[in-house]
């Protein structure tokens, strides 16, 4: 073979690629991510894309508190929720409100609602490298990953996926089933610690760097943040020394969480929905009443775990340690 036939070649299978990418990132644009793995994720960053001058707050966060805040069902054009997952870390949570703050110019405000396992979150888990490598691959995303960690391992799946994000993104959707995401994390979330067992709030060096930048991105904008914690099951006692969380932690009885993480019944996963009580007591407790989603799910028991309602308790109200 002569070098201008290989050139040819190469050029030729080039050209395919990116053409069979291009078509495939057409056919995810035409579906609305709806088939992809983290597909949460993709719906979060079409959201906060989106241009409104109206918006002054994004409420960012975890899938607990997608179940509270779920994205599109906003009250009022003022807020703007983008909630996902726990896989994308802190990380994903600032590239999310930075692409809001770029499209609503008019945002200020950031509040932060996850579990404390989502703030101790690594680039370098699996998990993390799917979901948060999948959607987060610009050059300049993937040099400050590279700075904060300097591992290949986490940044050459961006690359990757910032060459070829059709294919890949649709290989990962036909490897995996669309719903894994809530199984895995529901199953095996991050340092999940034992009933009857003290836990310590504690950031990771990923969730220290990017709070930080959540922090620094809304002052700059005459804003602030607030970090404030998912309700957590009450058999598991988390403590903040370092205070973390800018308010106390809240729990909800543990037999309301069919996964142990998330509100329904068992096999719901992130899901499960919310009765009224719980997600109206868990905003009044925080100040967020004004950003009470658009109830159009079933009242009270409709959808919690068979014979358990979920009720929130604070602090004050959990049993004795054994």
């Amino acid at each position: 073979m002569t070098t201008w036939t290989a050139t040819r070649f190469i050029l030729t299978l080039v050209l395919l690629v990116a053409t069979v990418d291009r078509g495939l990132r057409a056919r995810i644009d035409g579906a609305g991510g709806r088939n992809l793995i983290g597909s949460e994720v993709y719906t979060a960053l079409t959201h906060a894309r989106t241009p409104d001058t109206s918006v002054t707050q994004l409420i960012i966060g975890d899938s607990v508190a997608r179940q509270f805040f779920p994205t599109g069902r906003e009250p009022s054009r003022q807020v703007r929720f983008l909630t996902t997952n726990a896989a994308i870390t802190m990380a994903g949570f600032y590239y999310l409100a930075e692409d809001a703050f770029r499209a609503c110019p008019r945002a200020r405000d950031i509040v932060v609602i996850c579990r404390p396992e989502t703030l101790r979150g690594t680039l370098d888990a699996a998990s993390a490298v799917t979901y948060f490598s999948g959607f987060f691959h610009t050059p300049a995303q993937m040099a400050e990953v590279w700075w904060l960690q300097h591992n290949p391992a986490i940044t050459l799946p961006q690359v990757a996926r910032w060459l070829m994000p059709g294919l890949l993104a649709t290989n990962a959707a036909w490897r995996q089933p669309p719903r894994s995401l809530d199984t895995r994390l529901a199953m095996d979330p991050f340092a999940r610690v034992p009933a009857d067992t003290v836990g310590t709030v504690r950031l990771s060096l990923v969730g220290r760097h990017y709070l930080a930048r959540l922090r620094d991105l809304a002052r700059s904008h005459g804003g602030s943040v607030r970090v404030l914690a998912a309700p957590l099951p009450d058999d598991r006692r988390w403590t903040d020394p370092m205070r973390h969380f800018d308010a106390e932690l809240l729990y909800v009885n543990h037999d309301a969480l069919g996964d142990g993480i998330h509100v329904g019944a068992a096999g719901q996963g992130a899901r499960g929905c919310l009765g009224t009580g719980i997600a109206r007591a868990y905003a009044a407790q925080y100040g967020l009443l004004a950003a009470l989603p658009l109830a159009t799910e079933p009242a009270d028991g409709a959808c919690e775990a068979p014979g358990h309602p979920a009720r929130l308790i604070t602090p004050s109200g959990l049993p004795s340690s054994r």
